[in-house]
């Protein structure tokens, strides 16, 4: 197939209705949202803020577009250890926390982390909602500190 000379505006505009007009291609833009504290968490806590850039404690990330969370992960350290415990990242969604998140047990001290993953289309967001990632720590038997955790968003751009 040969693509013909265009020479006038309605000839061109036929030309890219033909050949283009199948292309309305609609796609998703992944994206790593960073958050993190370095204090240390001594206690049994529920849930405990990661804050966004520079330590910001701001609710998380605006969405700008819509889309979908496809994972999250996080890095701590533990500095004492006096029995197993659970320690979980959880994704949140405009202030309100869901059930998906990371989660190890933790068996003595040093580096540990967990990560979880979604399906795209699982866990899905609008424009204007605010996301944000909350650790806990199911007992008193571990002491964490310098908490880093990533959320994996996929953005749609259609």
């Amino acid at each position: 197939m040969s693509i013909p000379e265009v020479s006038s505006r309605p000839r061109l505009v036929a030309f890219l209705r033909k050949f283009f007009a199948t292309l309305s291609a609609k796609w998703e833009a992944p994206s790593m949202l960073p958050f993190g504290r370095v204090a240390a968490i001594t206690t049994a806590v529920n849930h405990r803020d990661l804050y966004t850039v520079d330590g910001v404690d701001n609710g998380g990330y605006r969405m700008m577009t819509s889309g979908s969370v496809v994972g999250v992960s996080c890095q701590f350290e533990c500095t004492a250890h006096s029995s197993d415990t659970e320690f979980r990242a959880y994704i949140r969604k405009n202030g309100f926390t869901t059930s998906d998140y990371a989660s190890v047990t933790v068996t003595g001290t040093g580096a540990s982390g967990a990560t979880a993953t979604l399906p795209p289309g699982t866990f899905l967001f609008v424009p204007g909602d605010l996301l944000e990632i909350r650790v806990a720590v199911g007992g008193s038997g571990i002491t964490t500190e310098n908490h880093a955790a990533l959320m994996r968003i996929l953005s749609s751009t259609g």
